[in-house]
C-alpha cells in the first residue's frame, strides 16, 4: 500500500508540475514561452531566418524542433502562415504551447514526419526527449544513438505538405542535420512552381561529408535552375572546394540571376 501511495505521489507531482515561462523581448513584442525554448543570444542563422521572414508570407519550417524561429517569424506582421514540421511529437507539444500561449497558433499548420525526397517509408530518427540534435544519422546525434534512443518515423516531401495544405510557401527553412539533400530532393514540384527563397542549414558528419552534402545540393540546384549562395561570405558557390572543411554552414538558394537579398547582414 504503502508503494501504491508512493507511485501516486509521484504520478501526482507529474501532471501538476508547474511549468516555468520566461518573457522574451521578440521583434519589438513581448512573447511569454517556456523557459529555455527561447534562445535568449541570437546566431546569425536567426537573423538571417528573422530578415527572410520579413520578407515572406507562407514559410515552411521544415525541422522546426520546439518552434523557436517560429516565433521568431509569426512576430513579424507580414507572415500569414507558418508550416511546421518535425518527426518529434515531444518538441512540437512544446511549440505548440508557445504558440497557444501567445495567440500565435491560429497562424500556423503542423506535421509529424520526417521530411524526405520518398513518402511513407518508416525510418530510424535518434533523439532524446525534445533534444535539438535528432537526426536520422548515429554519428550525428551520438548521444541519443549510444543509447539506442529513437521513434520510428515516416517520411514525407515538401511536394506532398505543399498539396496536402494547399500552401504555397515563398520562404522554406531547412534544418534536419544532415539529411539536406533529400528534403530538396522531394521539393523539385514546389521549387519550380513558386520559387521560394530556401535557407539550408548544412551538416556534414561521419556518414555523409560536407564535400559531399554541398555538391549534391549544387546539383539539384543546377537541376532545378538556382543558385546557391554561401551566406557567411555572401558569395556565389560554385564549388565544394569553399566549405569541404566546414562542420556547418548555410546556404541562401535563389532562382538562378536573383540577386542576393539588400537586406540580408
Amino acid at each position: 500500500m504503502k508503494i501504491r501511495k508512493l507511485l501516486s505521489n509521484i504520478k501526482h507531482r507529474l501532471l501538476h508540475k508547474k511549468e516555468q515561462w520566461d518573457i522574451v523581448e521578440v521583434n519589438g513584442k513581448s512573447i511569454k514561452c517556456l523557459k529555455n525554448s527561447y534562445r535568449k543570444t541570437k546566431d546569425s542563422d536567426d537573423d538571417w531566418f528573422n530578415d527572410l521572414s520579413k520578407n515572406s508570407t507562407v514559410i515552411f519550417d521544415i525541422g522546426c524542433n520546439i518552434g523557436y524561429t517560429a516565433l521568431l517569424g509569426l512576430t513579424n506582421e507580414n507572415v500569414k502562415k507558418i508550416l511546421l514540421v518535425d518527426p518529434n511529437p515531444e518538441a512540437l507539444f512544446i511549440a505548440h504551447k508557445n504558440l497557444i500561449e501567445n495567440n500565435l497558433i491560429g497562424k500556423t499548420s503542423t506535421f509529424v514526419s520526417f521530411v524526405s525526397d520518398t513518402n511513407d517509408n518508416e525510418i530510424d530518427f535518434y533523439t532524446i526527449g525534445h533534444g535539438a540534435a535528432g537526426s536520422i544519422y548515429k554519428s550525428h546525434a551520438e548521444t541519443a544513438a549510444s543509447l539506442n534512443s529513437f521513434i520510428k518515423v515516416k517520411t514525407v516531401t515538401l511536394d506532398f505538405l505543399s498539396s496536402y495544405f494547399d500552401l504555397a510557401p515563398d520562404f522554406v527553412k531547412i534544418d534536419v542535420e544532415g539529411a539536406e539533400f533529400q528534403v530538396l530532393g522531394g521539393a523539385k514540384e514546389t521549387v519550380l512552381k513558386n520559387k521560394p527563397k530556401i535557407l539550408v542549414e548544412m551538416h556534414s558528419n561521419k556518414e555523409l561529408s560536407m564535400f559531399e552534402n554541398t555538391n549534391n545540393v549544387l546539383k539539384w540546384c543546377q537541376e532545378i535552375d538556382y543558385d546557391a549562395w554561401y551566406l557567411t561570405n555572401k558569395e556565389l558557390l560554385t564549388t565544394p572546394e569553399t566549405v569541404k572543411k566546414r562542420g556547418k554552414c548555410h546556404f541562401l538558394l535563389l532562382p538562378k540571376g536573383h540577386l542576393f537579398p539588400s537586406y540580408l547582414n
